[in-house]
């Protein structure tokens, strides 16, 4: 304990009288001392709370950077191309490349499905190109499937004349005209559309391309592989 007078320091530490000057020194309190503690501590806990936060650190996973593929090179382009050139140009044994001869079967189709039959076998029989075999399969599924079709339509149209028939054996009379004119434009249809898919089928069939049927491809695939 020091004294406020002189800065003399004293060893009893509750002395009322300084020994070098005299003067009297006041002892603090319990109370006092209390004070003091909690201002020490009030001002400890503001500086506390009044020092800037650290910001809040998310452990985010950060995924690594894909990986792209860079675009084939011209070289690259050219070789692939000239690759596919090479399998269209592949020959039959007669000498027809499989492009030209795939696409002569769709184009036979039009015509009529014998000489579509003949050709279709004979790649069946003697020719080892998958492709050109799938290809003569489904010329002649897809000709027969309209075929099937074509039938079911003619054989509403007859249905109907042998109703009429059997009507007017009983002197009677029942106009079934509208519906002899509805299944004539089914059938119109129905060939419309055999030409357009065999047509288009026998130009992508020159580069060796393919048109999805799903119902006809379907087939061919669970009874072929």
């Amino acid at each position: 304990m020091f004294c406020r007078n002189c800065g003399f320091k004293h060893k009893e530490t509750d002395a009322k009288f300084c020994a070098s000057c005299g003067a009297v020194e006041e002892v603090p309190s319990e109370a006092t001392h209390a004070g003091e503690t909690m201002v020490s501590s009030q001002e400890q806990s503001a500086s506390v709370m009044h020092e800037p936060s650290a910001p809040p650190v998310h452990d985010y996973y950060a995924p690594p950077p894909m990986h792209q593929q860079a675009p084939p090179s011209p070289d690259q382009q050219n070789k692939n191309h000239s690759i596919k050139e090479t399998f269209v140009m592949q020959k039959t044994k007669l000498g027809i490349s499989i492009g030209l001869f795939g696409a002569g079967m769709y184009f036979v189709g039009l015509i009529s499905i014998f000489p579509l039959v003949i050709m279709a076998g004979y790649v069946l029989l003697f020719e080892e190109n998958d492709w050109l075999k799938w290809t003569a399969v489904k010329a002649v599924s897809v000709v027969v499937l309209f075929t099937i079709l074509s039938s079911f339509l003619s054989l509403l149209n007859n249905s109907t004349s042998f109703l009429n028939d059997i009507v007017f054996l009983f002197r009677g009379y029942v106009d079934l005209s509208a519906l002899n004119r509805i299944i004539s434009i089914l059938r119109t249809i129905l060939s419309f559309i055999q030409t357009l898919i065999l047509l288009i089928l026998g130009f992508k069939a020159l580069k060796l391309g393919n048109m999805k049927v799903a119902a006809v491809d379907k087939t061919i695939n669970k009874h072929m592989y």
